[in-house]
């Protein structure tokens, strides 16, 4: 994705072109991992990602600028995707794409109550428009580790078609 970067490092996302839009996302390759959830909720996310940082460093990948990591959403076990610069043929299984997938986009700015409503209404924008329920809902949080902290934090949520 090319996304301009802010002073901090966040990447820049201007709501009204991402806002309920459908776009096909591009070829960025992801190294993924297990995410233990409980009703939707991450367990030890923080944790999980510091592992995950620490085997992309093992096998030599770097993640890439700007940072997307996506959180693909389960009942009770999720998945957690780095976006990485290049694939890692020897890593099988754990490289993932989005290439080609139609998705669309809703942005949640404020708590997880916030994003629970922009999931709900991402949902039913999609059941109406293409009467389906999306493949996947994955959770982007736009916000890099500083601002994140902030109430104000910003969620991409995205519903593959």
């Amino acid at each position: 994705m090319d996304l301009p970067i802010s002073a901090c490092g966040c990447p820049v996302i201007d709501d009204v072109e991402w806002d309920l839009v459908e776009r096909q996302w591009d070829d960025t390759p992801f190294f993924t991992t297990k995410m233990p959830m409980f009703f939707h909720l991450p367990i030890g996310r923080g944790r999980r990602e510091e592992k995950a940082r620490r085997e992309l460093a093992a096998a030599g990948l770097i993640e890439a600028t700007p940072n997307v990591v996506l959180l693909r959403d389960s009942l009770f076990r999720g998945s957690l995707w780095i976006a990485v610069d290049k694939p890692a043929l020897d890593m099988g299984s754990r490289m993932s794409s989005l290439a080609g997938a139609n998705v669309i986009a809703k942005v949640s700015s404020g708590s997880r109550r916030d994003v629970m409503a922009a999931v709900s209404s991402l949902l039913s924008y999609v059941r109406t428009k293409s009467g389906k329920h999306p493949k996947a809902i994955y959770f982007w949080q736009i916000d890099c580790t500083r601002c994140a902290e902030t109430p104000a934090r910003r969620t991409l949520v995205l519903a593959e078609l």
